[in-house]
């Protein structure tokens, strides 16, 4: 069975290349308005369940820390569009659309049928 063993060899050769090389990347979908502080509060929250004062007292300060810097990023958003609105329209509008989600299409390849 050797090469059961150069497979079992090569596998672990790999696993740890990679786990030196390529960085661990935790999945954490986030908003951009998201600061890391709140992202740290709301992970010391994950942590206290069982303990629910605690858990209510973290719950009202992430909320309250989410409003200020929602607020504060899109009144951050608005001044660059207004901005933009002066200087460069077309920017301006490129930045409304990626705000609400609007992305141009990238233009596909068609195939043409005669």
């Amino acid at each position: 069975m050797d090469l059961v063993e150069d497979y079992s060899d090569l596998q672990q050769a790999l696993t740890t290349a990679a786990e030196k090389v390529v960085p661990r990347v935790s999945k954490q979908s986030t908003q951009e308005w998201m600061t890391p502080e709140i992202l740290d509060l709301m992970e010391e929250r994950r942590k206290c369940k069982k303990n629910t004062q605690q858990y209510k007292q973290l719950d009202k300060k992430i909320r309250n820390k989410c409003l200020v810097a929602k607020e504060s990023f899109y009144s951050r958003q608005c001044e660059e569009l207004e901005r933009l609105e002066r200087s460069n329209p077309q920017a301006m509008h490129d930045n409304v659309r990626k705000i609400t989600g609007r992305q141009k299409k990238s233009p596909g390849f068609s195939v043409l049928t005669l």
